[in-house]
């Protein structure tokens, strides 16, 4: 086979990768060129204006017990909001699967291993 056939289909990924290269290098310099606290007022006013927020999670929490040894609990979960007024947020992992549920007037908490439900009516403020 030619070199050149081979070649040829690299150089468009590759000029692909330099773009997107000296993009974020520009980004990155002009980000921190800008006063951070400017940059965190923007982050927060962007997230505001979001009418709804989803994000997953991992977490990972060691203990040392009294013998010296070390555990890991890994868990995972996720967030999702919806304003002005609902709340889900779930966690799976370690010893624990529990989920909280606002949905404007009431908080509940489910654990769902232990199968025990916590509810609460609550005032209705707005998520913000």
């Amino acid at each position: 086979m030619n070199i050149r056939k081979r070649v040829s289909p690299v150089i468009p990924g590759l000029a692909k990768v330099a773009l997107v290269s000296a993009f974020v290098a520009f980004i990155a310099q002009s980000a921190m060129a800008d006063d951070p606290a400017k940059l965190l007022k923007a982050m927060a006013d962007y997230t505001a204006a979001q009418k709804s927020i989803s994000a997953t999670f991992d977490s990972d929490i060691e203990v040392v017990t009294p013998e010296l040894e070390k555990i890991q609990f890994t868990s995972s979960g996720k967030l999702q909001l919806a304003r002005p007024d609902k709340l889900r947020v779930s966690r799976t992992g370690g010893y624990a699967d529990v989920q909280l549920i606002y949905d404007g007037k009431t908080v509940s908490i489910y654990g769902n291993n232990a199968r025990l439900t916590c509810k609460r009516i609550l005032p209705a403020p707005s998520i913000s």
